[in-house]
């Protein structure tokens, strides 16, 4: 048996801020350049990504992406200092609530096998 956690942070009034999905968009959009692009990937439609990113922004009260105009090269989107902070400390408290939840969970199974 093994034991798995889904963390989500959530508003005052219980809407799922962030979580892997929203935390899973943002690092492709760190490494496509493009929340279009990072969408297809996850087959997702921009209309929801981007709507998934303003409910992030409106929530944490930050700007989570800068957009560069088209023209060209065309455009795309970048993380924030912040946001990428928040991916950092995001994946850093999902480690150690599950490292230290693996623990509790064998000291569980242990205590319901009479050990």
């Amino acid at each position: 048996m093994k034991i798995e956690l889904k963390i989500y942070i959530l508003s005052e009034s219980g809407e799922a801020v962030l979580g892997l999905g929203p935390v899973e968009l943002l690092e492709k959009i760190d490494s496509m350049g493009s929340i279009r692009s990072a969408a297809l990937s996850m087959n997702m439609s921009y209309s929801k990504a981007h709507g998934r990113i303003q409910r992030l922004e409106n929530s944490l009260k930050q700007e989570i992406l800068k957009s560069k105009i088209g023209g060209k090269k065309g455009g795309g989107s970048e993380l924030t200092s912040y946001a990428r902070n928040l991916i950092k400390e995001y994946r850093s408290l999902e480690n150690r609530i599950k490292n230290k939840s693996a623990k509790e969970f064998e000291v569980f199974i242990r205590s319901i096998n009479g050990q």
